[in-house]
């Protein structure tokens, strides 16, 4: 009976405990991150910084945990650098979520996997004595890249040892000789290492019963006039002739075998690029384009006056020049998918999510992704009861 007593009494506590003082039921929750931001393929033992888009309000710290890796910056806030174990032993997560003393928001997970460094390499398996030909990895993402030969007689490296794709002049050779390309990828911290066997022939002596088609004449050469610096820029010649022999100079220290190019120049100013065609006769001839590149200099970055936002607000986002003398004449703001284009550097958003903005000069050359923000909408405050009080009631 004492017992049946007992629980009875903690019965009624508690209810009335609940009815007197409802904090201690009812526990008001507080806003969580929405997503985190950071790389889904990630190095391991490599420093990872991941970020919440939004500092959380005032009063609320953002809280971390990390599945195989640990936080190595001393005081986690809303960006946090993470190193995952080089030996995982399950999946690698990262979970935030925000927190006011004993009440949290739900956990925000986002899971990342290790970066496999694995790669091709392609390009001529035939190539000819006295040629230059193109190589390339498809793994573009790599820290540094080393090509070798094997033996080293048979050809040298000519363009961009360090590159994803290089060019390979391939010497003289009196009979078909086997070759070994090698390449060394660092990525990771680590060196992955692959090979790619072909067979070097000898220059084809067959006489050609002509000379190159338009060999009087300088118009061979299509390109633009100029072009924005960092973007590709494709040349063409209007001789088409498997026979014959193409030489691009494109004034820079590089150099091209293919009939019809592509070229990222690595600075800006007037470069003349020219053309040699010849065929096994010892007919050539040369063709000249000059072409301007033009430099890229604009930098700046966007401001958001206005740091605490509720559904219904109009957010004005600026534009904020820090190089006036190479000033974007048009504006490409993207969100969700959409690009909006505008001519000044003012912007009105009413809805959440990232917007980047991309940037464009006088010249067409554009930044990517120059800045870009994430606009977060937060619950409206609840008015305090003295609010409540202070407010007039319609009759």
């Amino acid at each position: 009976m004492r017992q049946l007593f007992t629980l009875y009494r903690q019965i009624f506590f508690f209810t009335l405990l609940a009815t007197t003082f409802p904090s201690f039921s009812q526990v008001t929750p507080i806003p969580g991150p929405q997503s985190i931001m950071g790389p889904t393929a990630v190095c391991l033992g490599v420093p990872i910084s991941f970020s919440v888009p939004n500092d959380p309000p005032p009063g609320i710290k953002t809280q971390w945990e990390i599945e195989n890796g640990i936080i190595i910056n001393g005081n986690p806030g809303p960006k946090i650098t993470v190193v995952f174990t080089v030996n995982p032993t399950g999946p690698l997560k990262v979970r935030a979520r925000n927190h006011n003393g004993n009440v949290f928001s739900p956990w925000v997970t986002l899971t990342v996997h290790p970066m496999i460094a694995d790669f091709q390499i392609s390009g001529p398996v035939a190539p000819r004595s006295s040629s230059y030909e193109t190589y390339s990895v498809d793994e573009t993402e790599g820290d540094k890249y080393t090509w070798s030969i094997r033996p080293e007689y048979l050809g040298s490296v000519v363009n961009y040892p360090q590159e994803a794709e290089v060019e390979i002049l391939w010497n003289n050779v009196s009979a078909p000789t086997v070759a070994t390309i090698i390449v060394a990828m660092e990525k990771c911290g680590h060196v992955y290492t692959k090979a790619f066997r072909v067979t070097v022939h000898p220059y084809s002596k067959q006489p050609v019963s002509r000379a190159p088609k338009d060999c009087k004449t300088d118009k061979l050469i299509v390109a633009p006039d100029h072009a924005c610096l960092g973007t590709p820029v494709s040349f063409r010649t209007t001789v088409d002739d498997p026979d014959l022999t193409y030489h691009w100079d494109f004034d820079d220290a590089a150099y091209n075998s293919r009939r019809n190019p592509v070229r990222v120049f690595g600075s800006g100013g007037v470069f003349h690029v020219s053309l040699t065609i010849s065929d096994a006769n010892g007919c050539k001839v040369v063709s000249h384009h000059r072409i301007d590149i033009k430099e890229n200099e604009m930098d700046g970055y966007l401001m958001e006056p206005q740091q605490r936002h509720y559904p219904g607000d109009t957010i004005v986002l600026f534009y904020n020049p820090t190089n006036l003398f190479d000033l974007p004449t048009r504006y490409h703001w993207n969100h969700n998918g959409t690009t909006t284009t505008t001519d000044t550097g003012v912007f009105f958003v009413t809805e959440p999510g990232e917007y980047v903005l991309d940037v464009e000069n006088r010249h067409g050359c554009i930044v990517r992704r120059i800045d870009n923000v994430y606009i977060e909408f937060f619950d409206p405050p609840h008015p305090s009861e003295e609010e409540k009080a202070a407010t007039p009631q319609p009759n």
